[in-house]
């Protein structure tokens, strides 16, 4: 980055978190070349066709193929990025309620079924979820089989 600036005479700029979780999950085939190409593009070009003016690149100032072969990793980064400032304790929760929603999701609210697929008895599955409040957000319209 100051090698660029200083070449290029741009100011330089720091990475978001995300960016730079996704810029550290992306494979690099072409190597420290390839990363310094990565660099002089979004300090050159990118940001000077109207990015963020606020000196931070973010995840919309990479290019599309790096965020693209990451997408699942992006999402993992913002939710690691979120998780980080807690304690383990809101740590834990926070996943849990991710991981129960998304399993609700996935069974369209079936209780049964997805108390099945995690591993869990019904009874035992309803108290996590009403612990996590999952309930309280009716998000999922819950069936029994």
């Amino acid at each position: 980055m100051e090698q660029v600036s200083t070449v290029h005479n741009v100011t330089p700029r720091k990475f978001s978190s995300e960016a730079l979780g996704v810029l550290s999950a992306y494979h690099w085939p072409g190597d420290t070349m390839q990363m310094k190409s990565m660099v002089e593009w979004i300090m050159t070009i990118a940001l000077s066709e109207g990015s963020s003016n606020d000196g931070i690149i973010t995840v919309n100032d990479l290019p599309k193929e790096i965020v693209e072969e990451n997408s699942t990793d992006v999402t993992n980064t913002k939710f690691i990025s979120m998780v980080s400032e807690l304690s383990i304790k809101d740590a834990r929760e926070a996943f849990e309620r991710e991981y129960f929603v998304e399993q609700l999701k996935k069974f369209s609210g079936n209780i049964s079924q997805t108390a099945k697929f995690v591993g869990m008895e019904r009874s035992a599955l309803h108290r996590k979820l009403r612990s996590l409040n999952i309930f309280e957000s009716k998000l999922f319209k819950f069936q029994e089989a």
